[in-house]
């Protein structure tokens, strides 16, 4: 009789376990005996969504400067800024910077012309992806799950080193890979879609959590590299809360990175979310059931392309919860001016020697274009040091970024350098193609196709451009070369 009391009661405590709410919403385990009969399971994304952003030409491309865009392994940091990761150094730069506020312009010249800078209201724009965490759609009545790197959209994740020191031998939860913990807590609301993440994740989720129970230091750090532009400014958002709303001494801090900047914001005590950095500007709002947005506009003015959230502190499996994270590029009323950066260059077949090649792959020369160079083309006598162009290959590819989203009326102007020789004597074409959003799911719309150099109307809102090798085989030893890319009325 003793021994099947025993046997019942361990089934119950096994069977709430894997419950899908055996995490309270504010700290404490619900009870054992809650949601008993609830089955989750993990709902992995579709293969569509575990795939490498590859579809661009539909082909694999080279990558240009997107190296950790495909889900690396669980032991590889690939972090081009990984010394500045777990860091908050205050004097970060930018206390020079002016951050104007939602209902203020920034101003800048374009050819003699004043144009205003200002914030899309529609975030038709924004360059976060899966920013409310809704593409790992928890099952009916499930309240959590956890999810790995490859699993999840947009996002890498990765425990912090806190996490790492917690345990003896330095590998959490036994060694296993980091998780991501999504949320659908009603008594939690998030504050848009259905889902929120929690920065102190867990080791087995709702159906291993006996095994790692009393042992779980957790935290992790989530990142997602953007398609920000060098000297121009963006809109960055995000909504977070405290987990644990009982605790007035929980010594958490939320830690922000967003390309150079960063900055911290403290968890502790009843009354959270004061704000500890350097930034010029910004707004902290306490919006709904505990839930602060965070908002400021921000320059960048480095290299560095990243959004990074991770919480320090107690890792124990009770963290900080983040939801809608927003990165809303500046659009000028006067549209785009040019090409400003090379997103990916997939080179296809040449017929030329290697020495030959690698002088038309500076990719720099395909965003290079002054005035006296309009239409303006190479003299066949010209050395390899004085290239300006970078050839596409034998139907090879490039994306290219424009400044700033286009606007109703502007064409595409791209030059092409053929060293002088008429269409018919040197067949180098090129089909382009348009969208507004890269690592979104919208298709790429072609507009049209050009002979050497070339204009195009394009869609209003456009801020990537294909350039698509469609070169005849017998009339060109390098495809389509690209020397720059304009803007035009």
């Amino acid at each position: 009789m003793y021994q099947k009391l025993m046997f019942t009661m361990l089934l119950g405590i096994i069977t709430s376990c894997n419950s899908a709410s055996f995490k309270g919403v504010n700290g404490d385990r619900a009870p054992l005996g809650a949601d008993a009969d609830a089955t989750p399971s993990i709902n992995p994304p579709s293969n569509n969504d575990l795939l490498p952003e590859i579809s661009d030409f539909n082909e694999s491309p080279i990558e240009v400067d997107d190296s950790d865009f495909v889900p690396p392994s669980p032991d590889e940091d690939s972090d081009d800024d990984q010394d500045l990761e777990e860091t908050t150094d205050e004097n970060d730069g930018s206390d020079d910077l002016t951050n104007p506020t939602d209902d203020e312009e920034l101003e800048m010249e374009d050819n003699g012309e004043t144009c205003n800078l200002s914030i899309p209201e529609d975030g038709s724009h924004d360059l976060v992806r899966n920013g409310s965490f809704e593409r790992n759609p928890l099952n009916a009545g499930q309240k959590w799950d956890i999810f790995e790197s490859r699993e999840v959209p947009g996002w890498r994740v990765s425990w912090t080193e806190e996490s790492k020191r917690s345990y003896e031998d330095g590998e959490v939860c036994g060694g296993l890979n980091p998780k991501l913990e999504i949320q659908a807590y009603e008594t939690a609301s998030a504050t848009f879609g259905k889902q929120f993440v929690e920065l102190d994740s867990d080791c087995g989720g709702p159906e291993n959590c006996l095994l790692y129970r009393g042992n779980e230091h957790t935290n992790i750090r989530i990142s997602q590299k953007l398609d920000l532009v060098k000297g121009q400014s963006y809109q960055f958002s995000f909504f977070f809360r405290k987990r644990r709303l009982s605790l007035t001494e929980d010594e958490r801090t939320l830690e922000v990175r967003f390309a150079e900047h960063s900055f911290s914001i403290d968890l502790n005590g009843p009354s959270t979310g004061h704000y500890q950095g350097s930034l010029a500007s910004y707004d902290l709002t306490e919006v709904d059931n505990h839930w602060f947005e965070f908002k400021a506009v921000l320059e960048v003015e480095s290299d560095l392309r990243k959004v990074k959230f991770w919480e320090t502190g107690k890792p124990d499996s009770f963290g900080a919860y983040l939801d809608k994270v927003s990165v809303l590029p500046m659009v000028s009323d006067c549209g785009c001016d040019g090409a400003v950066a090379v997103r990916r260059y997939k080179p296809g077949q040449f017929n030329v020697s290697e020495t030959e090649m690698e002088a038309r792959q500076i990719l720099s020369n395909a965003l290079e274009i002054s005035s006296d160079e309009l239409f303006d083309d190479l003299d066949p006598s010209t050395s390899r040091e004085n290239y300006n162009f970078v050839s596409l290959g034998f139907r090879g590819a490039m994306i290219l970024q424009l400044d700033y989203p286009s606007i109703e009326g502007q064409k595409i102007r791209i030059y092409e350098t053929s060293f002088n020789r008429s269409y018919e004597q040197y067949k180098e074409q090129a089909k382009i193609f348009v969208k507004q959003r890269r690592r979104s799911s919208e298709t790429w719309q072609a507009i049209g196709e050009v002979f050497h150099d070339g204009e195009l109307v394009l869609p209003a809102g456009t801020q990537f451009i294909k350039i698509k090798d469609t070169s005849p085989l017998d009339h060109s030893t390098d495809g389509y070369d690209v020397d720059g890319v304009q803007c035009v009325i």
